[in-house]
Formats: structure tokens, C-alpha cells, sequence
């Protein structure tokens, strides 16, 4: 059957069973994702669950700790702590699975009188992100 698109562009990865798939096809070590839970979220998966199978296995190498409302035809950003993730059950996850790589909020909503760079935006995020890891038990240097 043909591959679903958006846009006109073919979505092959549209599933947490196609990551999957792709891990599983070609075993290897420096195989591994950007783990986006903004879009795990949009394509209807469990986050906590997909963090623990794809973490329990080192295949998250990156991630966007974002939130987001919706699915992928409708969709839009949350603050952090403001959409359909349970963000702490996240951050516990990925402390369960011994994640210790790089990590950063995305997609900042827009706040009044922010700057260009949503620097206000980008400042809450980061304030609740490290709020996160520290109720999560992080150790934060």
C-alpha cells in the first residue's frame, strides 16, 4: 500500500512501530534518534512508554523536551508545561533509563513583548525543564 502523506511528502517514520522497525533493521551502536515527544505525541503514542523502550535500549540520543496539543494534521505548541505529555512522568523516564545525553526544550510559544529569539519563552522552558530534572532526581552540577 502506498505511504501516507502530508503535505505531499511521504511520512515513512509516522509511528512508534516504524522507529521500531528502523532500530531493529540494522542493529548497530551508532543507530539512534532525535527523540521529539512533541511529535511521539502528535502520532498518538505514549511518550513515558516510547522513552522506555527506545531509552532502555541507548537509541535516544537527542532530545526535544516539547509539549504540543493535537495530532499531526492539527496540532499546535504548549509551554512545557501545557499540553498532552505528562512532563514529569517523562523526565522520570528518562532518568529511569539512565538518559544522560543532550536535551533542550523547542518550539517556544510566542509571549507578548518577547524578543525575536523568545528569550522569555526560552527562559520559562529552561527554568522548568531544570525544575523537571531536579523533582526527577538529576544531579545537576
Amino acid at each position: 500500500p502506498p505511504v501516507p502523506s502530508l503535505a505531499g511528502i511521504a511520512r515513512i517514520f509516522r509511528s512508534v512501530d516504524a522507529f521500531k522497525r528502523m532500530i531493529e533493521l540494522v542493529p548497530s551502536d551508532y543507530s539512534g534518534l532525535e527523540f521529539c515527544q512533541g511529535c511521539f505525541s502528535e502520532m498518538g503514542a505514549d511518550v513515558v512508554e516510547a522513552i522506555r523502550y527506545f531509552g532502555s535500549r541507548k537509541k535516544i540520543f537527542y532530545v526535544h523536551f516539547r509539549n504540543v496539543i493535537g495530532n499531526p494534521y492539527k496540532f499546535h505548541e504548549t509551554f512545557v508545561d501545557d499540553g498532552q505529555t505528562d512532563m514529569l512522568a517523562a523526565m522520570r523516564a528518562y532518568k529511569e533509563v539512565g538518559f544522560d545525553g543532550p536535551m533542550r526544550p523547542d518550539h517556544y510559544p510566542k509571549v507578548e513583548g518577547d524578543t525575536p529569539w523568545m528569550h522569555r519563552s526560552r527562559a520559562y522552558a529552561l527554568g522548568y525543564v531544570r525544575g523537571l530534572m531536579q523533582a526527577a532526581g538529576f544531579s545537576l552540577a
